[in-house]
């Protein structure tokens, strides 16, 4: 008998995914407070109670006994966070393709043009199902900390300055620095394929209540020449790095690791206790630019994208 595919409400989460995997053997995959990919066994576990809350849940049933699950979470800038797919041991062949398809096509007709999925393991088999369905294995991502002193030293900016963001009267600047400063970039070069300036904009923008508070445009003899984007994470005790970029022309002269410093001393500052950021793994000299400023890798995580038409794909 093929399993039955529905939505059901996004606060039934942890409670399916027990009840999946109470019929099945210990799982490889293990989904964490965030939801994010874990190489152990989900049952039993309390932080399925602290899952975050999807937008989209679908359960498969065959006569109201679950066999598994998909869902998805919306961001701004027509973007949705995916997780693998759980389903249960013996269940039907090609159920977590179903479960996907119907997922994407939800997805499509919320106008979600891209979708995401980080995973710590690429080769396991709840990640190779999107691999499978379609997704790209398009970077790595190093997830970087750096504990702040009691007392960090305001930096020296040199030449430049950092001039808060006015959200009325720069968007315009920002979004050319913006686009300047992916030029020859090497974090995620090949992010320019799947999202548009403007998706990226509002991507920035939407993220948090006020994301724009703690953004600064990078000044040089009258012109921007880059941008430094900071958001604040309260219950975390933390600020993150979310975007440091700087025109080509202004690259090599050492200002990078300056607004990494006024980064950490804002942060500090307002009272928070660590700066963290995710970058690509093969960039080098950004990497370089954070661990000479005292940020350590504290996880590694693969990013899979998966482009949506407007009408949805695998129709």
């Amino acid at each position: 008998m093929q399993c039955l595919i529905r939505s059901v409400p996004p606060d039934n989460l942890a409670g399916l995914l027990l009840e999946i995997q109470s019929d099945s053997e210990p799982s490889p995959l293990e989904l964490d407070g965030q939801g994010t990919a874990r190489e152990e066994s989900v049952a039993g576990d309390e932080s399925l109670a602290c899952y975050e809350r999807p937008d989209i849940l679908l359960a498969a049933e065959i006569r109201g006994r679950p066999r598994g699950a998909a869902w998805a979470r919306l961001v701004p800038g027509g973007m949705a966070r995916v997780w693998p797919c759980q389903v249960a041991a013996g269940a039907e062949e090609g159920l977590a393709g179903r479960l996907l398809d119907r997922l994407h096509d939800l997805l499509a007709e919320r106008n979600v043009e891209l979708a995401q999925c980080l995973v710590r393991n690429p080769s396991l088999a709840a990640a190779r199902q999107l691999l499978e369905w379609g997704y790209q294995h398009v970077a790595d991502l190093d997830f970087l900390v750096g504990v702040l002193s009691e007392r960090v030293e305001p930096p020296s900016l040199g030449p430049f300055v950092c001039r808060p963001y006015a959200p009325l009267t720069d968007r315009p600047r920002l979004a050319r620095i913006l686009e300047q400063s992916y030029e020859r970039s090497l974090d995620l070069p090949a992010i320019g394929q799947w999202r548009t300036l403007d998706r990226i904009m509002e991507g920035y923008e939407g993220s948090l209540p006020a994301a724009c508070r703690h953004w600064w445009l990078v000044e040089f003899e009258c012109q921007v020449v880059g941008c430094l984007l900071l958001a604040d994470q309260p219950d975390q005790d933390q600020w993150e790095l979310v975007y440091l970029g700087l025109c080509p022309s202004v690259r090599g002269r050492g200002w990078g690791q300056r607004l990494v410093q006024f980064a950490q001393w804002s942060t500090r500052r307002a009272g928070r206790s660590k700066l963290v950021l995710a970058v690509d793994s093969a960039n080098r000299p950004a990497l370089a630019i954070y661990e000479r400023a005292g940020l350590e890798c504290w996880d590694r995580q693969s990013l899979l994208l998966a482009g949506l038409p407007p009408s949805g794909i695998r129709k």
